[in-house]
């Protein structure tokens, strides 16, 4: 979970700043009524497709590496000693499924008629890429969720000690958990 926090904040980040790009080059906060922005745009709609592709939790990035390891608990679920847990478990397994598929869907939408097709009115025909400083940002954002998500075990293996320590006891030790 606390993986997953940390790999929305850089796809998130990523999705708001390539959202304030578009704002700053068009002005218009209705993202409908532009379109054909890939064209004016590139490196802003490449990262923000990486971006979408993150939040939608499509490998090799980082929001599928995350959102699995939830999957993986959540079908470990029969396995609890609870009954309560036992019993949830399905139901949290298809809302985070359903989750899913519901960003796929909207990011799809976003993406597309924002940056697809053709300029649908004077702002998107004058549209251009953001500052070097705001692409440098972006950048660093889609690199981490390109890093998060072909590194996820590694940053997992590196991240254990640390919330290990943190969360004391209350944590199980790598490789250990309900049998």
């Amino acid at each position: 979970a606390l993986l997953h926090c940390l790999n929305h904040s850089w796809f998130k980040s990523l999705l708001f700043l390539g959202a304030g790009a578009v704002l700053h080059a068009t002005g218009r906060r209705d993202f409908d009524g532009l379109g054909g922005l890939i064209h004016r745009m590139p490196v802003t709609a490449a990262l923000w497709l990486l971006g979408a592709m993150s939040i939608s939790a499509l490998p090799p990035f980082n929001g599928f590496v995350s959102e699995w390891l939830l999957f993986q608990s959540v079908l470990a679920g029969p396995a609890f000693p609870e009954p309560v847990l036992r019993f949830l478990s399905p139901a949290v397994g298809a809302m985070l499924a359903l989750a899913a598929a519901l960003a796929a869907a909207t990011f799809v939408r976003a993406f597309g008629s924002t940056f697809l097709g053709r300029p649908r009115g004077e702002a998107a025909k004058a549209a251009h890429e953001p500052a070097r400083p705001q692409l440098v940002a972006m950048a660093l954002l889609g690199t981490f969720c390109l890093v998060g998500g072909l590194f996820g075990g590694a940053m997992i293996h590196l991240l254990q000690p640390i919330l290990q320590k943190l969360a004391g006891a209350a944590m199980p030790a790598a490789g250990t958990g309900p049998t």
